[in-house]
């Protein structure tokens, strides 16, 4: 096997009592070697580093392997995800000039990385769920690097590395990155310069120790995604408000927040915004300058009523506000409306929902017909009872109509679903479950049958009292009815 010039590719994947493999200096021609599954492999020979024409190496899962001799400059691709590598000599991979993917994920033994990692080429760097490794590498990219270029890293992910607690001040040099996914460093205290984060869309800091977010994020002028849930934050700066691009804000149960700044409102791309589970939060700042807010997310939250100038949010619609303490209710907004566990809602604010689900599902079935965004209005709120205009029913899981003849033509718009669920703990085995109704049809001699199936996607793991849910669903299945002869 030795003397093979013009083998181009060797590919021995799980071959699990593999332990030694041959010197490479007779395969000149080696442009993809895969020793992924290789467990029992201990060592790469040296001779590696005379393939000059290698672009990848894949040595995932390859557990007894603990180091990784120096890689030959031309390579592309090289993957170590949950190998048994517990550290790299500065050599193995400093002068790589044509990298393009680094994933070293889920190495559960690796400590340290080379001090630099030069990465004029580098497209993705991932380092994901290393939870030995204490100190991220310092990224150098090339002086000739700008944000229009083809070179430089594009994503940088250290998600999952609990002992990082810091990152090197060079991270602000990289005029390419666009994903910065720090999710679940929960060591993670302080952020290093964001300033030359020019290219910067998505900044992941989910699960982190940071209480504070450094007032330099107003550099970040092409952020899209901003993701600080479950961290112990306290406040965001003012400054968040000039994040001119920011499309989804994410604070999810991030329990010591306690107020929002009112530069918020100048967030006029800002279409997500997920305050769920944020125990303390009492209070919203404006809202009147969100003009494309779509999604809003008050559950869980110590508010006890709604801010007027949600009225002038024309582009919602998704409005969560179960498990809070809320008494008033808006009304036509959203096409989503979550009220579980709002126990303190009386019969009347019950009957404000009622009346305005009505409306919204006229609205939207008459929509439907000019391409309307949303084809689903969803509504879930405590109760017992199935609205009296729901002409079909009846008890258990199993209802059998007839339709008259010619119902569905092209006048027909959708159906509405409806669901009493008793009080019960849990609902579902997981966090969250779909309400599933599978429909069937077909003609009195058995043929032109038509099955599909809608859900409600219950988000409560359990409820205080017995609910009713009920959903509008348009969705393109349906109108297919109009044209099926049944």
């Amino acid at each position: 096997m030795q003397c093979l010039p013009n083998l181009k590719s060797l590919d021995l994947n799980w071959s699990k009592h593999l332990k030694i493999v041959p010197d490479f200096s007779m395969m000149t021609s080696l442009e993809v070697i895969n020793f992924d599954g290789c467990e029992s492999l201990i060592e790469i020979p040296s001779s590696i580093q005379c393939l000059e024409r290698l672009d990848s190496l894949d040595l995932s899962h390859c557990k007894k392997l603990r180091s990784v001799p120096q890689m030959p400059r031309g390579i592309k691709y090289l993957e170590l995800a949950n190998s048994g590598v517990e550290e790299w000599s500065p050599s193995s991979i400093q002068h790589l000039d044509n990298l393009l993917v680094l994933d070293i994920t889920h190495c559960q033994n690796l400590r340290s990385l080379p001090r630099i990692i030069y990465c004029n080429t580098f497209i993705r760097l991932d380092i994901s769920f290393c939870p030995n490794l204490i100190m991220s590498p310092q990224i150098m990219e090339s002086s000739e690097v700008l944000p229009s270029s083809n070179n430089g890293i594009v994503e940088l992910d250290l998600r999952g590395c609990k002992m990082l607690n810091s990152l090197p001040n060079s991270t602000c040099e990289l005029k390419r990155l666009e994903i910065l996914n720090l999710h679940g460093c929960s060591y993670l205290e302080k952020l290093p310069p964001l300033y030359g984060l020019c290219s910067l869309k998505k900044l992941y800091l989910d699960s982190t120790a940071l209480v504070e977010i450094p007032p330099d994020i107003v550099s970040l002028s092409s952020l899209e995604l901003l993701s600080l849930s479950y961290t112990p934050m306290e406040e965001l700066p003012s400054s968040i408000g000039c994040l001119s691009s920011l499309v989804s804000l994410y604070l999810k149960r991030c329990k010591n927040l306690k107020s929002l700044p009112n530069s918020i409102c100048k967030l006029k791309c800002l279409e997500t915004l997920h305050l769920g589970g944020c125990s303390n939060l009492k209070k919203l700042p404006p809202l009147y300058g969100l003009c494309y807010l779509r999604d809003l997310y008050l559950d869980g939250t110590a508010l006890v009523k709604i801010p007027l100038d949600i009225f002038s949010l024309s582009s919602l619609g998704v409005l969560f506000l179960n498990d809070t303490q809320i008494e008033e209710l808006p009304s036509s907004i959203g096409c989503e409306l979550n009220f579980c566990n709002c126990v303190n809602l009386d019969q009347n604010a019950r009957g404000t929902i009622m009346a305005d689900a009505i409306q919204r599902i006229k609205e939207l079935a008459i929509a439907r017909s000019y391409r309307a965004l949303y084809r689903h209005f969803l509504v879930g709120l405590p109760g017992s009872k199935i609205p009296e205009w729901l002409s079909c029913e009846g008890p258990g899981h199993l209802i059998e109509t007839s339709f008259p003849p010619g119902c569905f033509n092209n006048m027909f718009r959708g159906f509405v679903f409806c669901a009493i669920l008793e009080l019960k703990a849990p609902v579902f085995d997981d966090e969250d479950g779909p309400l599933t109704c599978q429909s069937s049809f077909k003609n009195n001699n058995g043929y032109r049958e038509v099955n599909f199936t809608s859900e409600y996607i219950f988000l409560e793991n359990t409820i205080e009292s017995d609910h009713v849910l009920f959903w509008y669903d348009g969705d393109d299945i349906f109108f297919r009815l109009a044209q099926t002869k049944l």
